[in-house]
């Protein structure tokens, strides 16, 4: 018996050093953090206020059209009335006007207001233009003719003049007139002008209006 054991702790010593050597162990795989989402509870949307004003660059989404909406059509714009053409007077030809008396005197006529002549004044208007149906006329207080001696005279340019028949009334008051011969409308050219008016004041006091007729006395029948 006490030669067996050391045998038998030779033969453990053989078997130990013979064995191979355990495997290593793989390291363990690091374990992800557990992360813990905690629940926060959100207040509502404040409601929108009345004249709030939304920052600037904030998006705007379009309101929501409904299916059954029906868009009006843009009414078109009213079409803008052309301007009427200004209707060009004789005026507008008159080069030159006069007002002649028996002594010699001349003025001119006022293209505005009344002109003031004498009961004996004559008168001469020269237009820029030659018109073939140009004319002078003199009309009283109540639009009528005056009579008078008239002349037309035609060359690069038309003279125009008028000598009353009678001397003209003190403290009335007259039209000259400038107008067509043929129609209200004078021509010259390639175009018409319409009628161009200087409204005249004799000097001097108006007559006195003629005495009122007497009346006749009606004869009585003798019975």
């Amino acid at each position: 018996m006490p030669v067996l054991r050391p045998c038998l702790l030779a033969l453990a010593i053989l078997s130990a050093c013979s064995r191979p050597p355990p495997a290593p162990e793989p390291a363990a795989a690091p374990t992800a953090p557990v992360v813990t989402t905690a629940s926060v509870a959100l207040p509502p949307p404040a409601p929108a206020t009345a004249g709030a004003q939304e920052p600037a660059g904030a998006a705007t989404a379009p309101a929501p059209v409904p299916a059954t909406a029906t868009i009006p059509p843009t009414p078109a714009s009213a079409a803008t009335p052309a301007p009427k053409p200004v209707a060009l007077t004789a005026a507008a030809l008159v080069l030159e006007t006069a007002v002649l008396r028996s002594s010699g005197e001349a003025g001119t006529l006022a293209p505005e207001g009344e002109t003031v002549v004498e009961p004996d004044a004559r008168f001469r208007i020269d237009l820029r233009e030659a018109s073939g149906d140009a004319r002078l006329l003199l009309l009283d207080g109540a639009d009528a003719a005056v009579p008078s001696r008239t002349s037309h005279e035609i060359g690069d340019a038309t003279r125009l003049t008028l000598s009353p028949s009678e001397p003209l009334t003190p403290g009335s008051h007259y039209v000259l007139r400038i107008d067509g011969a043929v129609g209200r409308e004078l021509h010259a050219g390639d175009r018409s002008y319409a009628p161009a008016l200087y409204a005249l004041k004799v000097a001097g006091e108006p007559p006195p209006p003629p005495p009122p007729r007497a009346k006749k006395k009606a004869k009585r029948s003798r019975r």
